[in-house]
């Protein structure tokens, strides 16, 4: 699967499903299924080929939720957490991982 680039495309492009897949950090097979799924925007239909406005694809991953770092399998006990994960586990009590 080819990396993302981080060039600036313009936002009236249509873009093929692989070049669509990239940008997203997808397979292509993956960017099908979330699109079958409803979680991407539906490509235009040009013929029977589908495209993507990149300024569709933009705004999906401008909407998409910001997740706290996850703490690193085999650190010690003690160390410190990204705080996001702290406070997303002080309202939880019990154990922690």
């Amino acid at each position: 699967m080819p990396k993302p680039t981080g060039h600036v495309i313009p936002p009236k492009r249509l873009l093929r499903a692989e070049e669509a897949a990239c940008m997203l950090g997808l397979s292509v097979t993956g960017l099908y299924h979330w699109t079958a799924r409803g979680l991407l925007p539906r490509p235009r239909k040009f013929g029977r080929r589908g495209r993507w406005y990149a300024a569709d694809l933009e705004r999906f991953l401008q909407q998409l939720p910001v997740k706290p770092p996850r703490k690193a399998k085999g650190t010690p006990k003690g160390a410190p957490q990204p705080a996001g994960l702290r406070l997303a586990r002080e309202g939880q009590g019990g154990k922690t991982r």
